[in-house]
């Protein structure tokens, strides 16, 4: 079966050689297919380390990267101010948790906790998820590993099996130069040397896309050809003004 049918968030910007994807253990459910509450729940759980979240940084969360990704899902009916508002509610927010554990099978047993200081949730993390998608990357013989979320996750079983390199860029903000050029020579270090790359954020779709232009361009190659080459191999992505 092709990679990228058991990985589906997957995605080749060189075939074989280089991949764009999600986070590890992410990878089940294509990001861009998921509705905008599934969306920002699917964003917040992918920046945890804590199994047992307190509900008020969710929340503070909805402020703060909502409007960010509003643009992206409209127009909308209800109003997205609505929508997102209804997610901090219980069950409209056990209900997409249900959701996404059915179709991203990232994480188990999600629950709604009342007792302490706050109110919080209790998360399990689907561990075998990871290490099914750890296996298809090395059986498809992509090595170097190259990260671009904000934080290092799961580095003590990711570094048993691959290369590994983090440029962390904030989500929904672009790149600085000097990590465009580091991705750029990461690359070309690693094709010379006969090594298959994955690079991943989330979602695997707007820091990853970005990313993997703009190093393209430092490579040489024009902006009218990626961007003709990125709507044939990601058409997910959307270059917005263009």
């Amino acid at each position: 079966m092709p990679l990228r049918q058991q990985m589906p968030a997957l995605w080749w910007f060189i075939e074989g050689r280089v991949a764009g994807m999600g986070r590890p253990g992410f990878n089940r459910y294509r990001g861009s297919d998921l509705s905008l509450e599934e969306a920002i729940v699917f964003s917040w759980l992918g920046k945890l380390s804590d199994t047992a979240p307190a509900l008020s940084h969710f929340w503070q969360f909805l402020d703060d990267y909502g409007p960010k990704i509003a643009p992206f899902h409209e127009p909308s009916t209800p109003p997205i101010t609505d929508r997102l508002a209804r997610l901090r509610e219980r069950a409209p927010l056990l209900d997409v948790l249900e959701r996404l554990s059915a179709k991203t099978h990232v994480f188990e047993n999600v629950s709604w906790h009342d007792e302490g200081p706050e109110p919080h949730l209790r998360l399990t993390r689907n561990m075998r998820q990871l290490e099914t998608e750890i296996e298809l990357l090395k059986r498809h013989r992509l090595s170097v590993l190259i990260s671009l979320i904000e934080q290092p996750f799961d580095h003590g079983i990711l570094s048993e099996h691959f290369t590994l390199h983090y440029l962390p860029i904030e989500d929904v903000s672009p790149p600085s130069p000097e990590q465009v050029y580091d991705l750029a020579e990461h690359l070309r270090s690693a094709l010379a040397a006969g090594q298959n790359v994955a690079v991943h954020c989330l979602a695997g779709v707007g820091r990853t896309t970005t990313m993997l232009i703009t190093a393209h361009l430092v490579l040489g190659h024009t902006l009218h050809d990626l961007k003709a080459w990125i709507r044939r191999c990601n058409p997910h992505f959307l270059f917005r003004g263009s």
